[in-house]
């Protein structure tokens, strides 16, 4: 799971950086690389300012799996910096290719969620969620193809 993960970040990093080249993006700072405890796996900036935060949710799988949050994510998401946080879900995640759906803005998710936890009896705690895509409002598929060049 560890190397589907970092595997689906490069792909993003990599479809991120032809998005700015094309002059679809400003620019974006790949987090999670700079800072291996970062709540979030990048952000998207928008001359030089804070535009999204964004977790990469990687399956070797398909779209369907469950996706994990931990209780870290979950936090920043739901208290963090009022900038919104999206869901980048890369399924069937190969070497050279992966299909990319997004869930944008899933920060009401989030404190909903935070505060289901809250309620859990004193002493109970969690490290995090699953959640089924199902329960996400995804947007249309993307397929990015990654070669060498």
């Amino acid at each position: 799971a560890e190397k589907v993960g970092r595997l689906g970040e490069e792909i993003l990093n990599t479809h991120f950086e032809c998005l700015r080249i094309q002059g679809k993006i400003d620019n974006f700072v790949w987090s999670s690389e700079i800072n291996p405890i970062s709540p979030f796996d990048f952000l998207l900036l928008k001359l030089g300012v804070p535009l999204r935060r964004l977790d990469a949710k990687s399956t070797g799988g398909v779209f369907e799996n469950p996706i994990h949050l931990s209780i870290g994510e979950l936090y920043e998401m739901a208290t963090g910096e009022d900038i919104p946080y999206d869901i980048y879900r890369l399924f069937e995640v190969k070497e050279s290719s992966a299909k990319l759906r997004i869930a944008p803005d899933i920060r009401p998710l989030a404190r909903t969620i935070i505060q289901a936890l809250r309620a859990l009896p004193q002493g109970v705690t969690s490290d995090g969620v699953s959640i089924l895509p199902s329960s996400l409002q995804f947007e249309d598929e993307i397929e990015i193809l990654v070669s060498k060049d």
